[in-house]
């Protein structure tokens, strides 16, 4: 039987190199904290080990998280994101960037059909023609 045996493992988060938001566009309830990714100079992913802050220049950007309320059209703002350590100190802000703010989610549909001929323009047209859409 072999012997049981421990080791230690440490590791360097790095400091922040790049603040980021994983999308552009915000609707009512949104948080905009909820996009930000941050990574180190290597590139590693960091986020979870930061906390951040969203100011904006939109009255409609409502929170420290950037929580969207009140939009009623698209509307472009700028926000800055404040990351800070565990124990609160500002480590890093972003630069102005540029968001957009909605009041609903667009979405799209491609590539969809009805019936047996499902992936031809020629099938949707049928349908589209014999009220087969839904």
């Amino acid at each position: 039987m072999k012997e049981a045996q421990t080791s230690t493992f440490s590791y360097e988060i790095g400091e922040v190199s790049k603040v980021e938001l994983t999308k552009s566009t915000f609707v009512n309830g949104d948080d905009i904290a909820d996009s930000v990714k941050l990574t180190n100079a290597k590139g590693i992913d960091v986020t979870n080990e930061y906390t951040v802050e969203v100011s904006s220049t939109s009255a409609k950007v409502t929170t420290i998280a950037g929580t969207v309320a009140g939009a009623t059209e698209n509307e472009v703002a700028y926000v800055q994101v404040t990351v800070k350590d565990a124990g609160g100190n500002t480590v890093k802000q972003s630069d102005a960037i540029k968001v957009t703010l909605a009041p609903t989610a667009v979405s799209s549909v491609a590539n969809f059909g009805l019936g047996d001929d499902v992936n031809t323009v020629t099938g949707f047209k049928t349908a589209l023609k014999d009220g087969d859409l839904v």
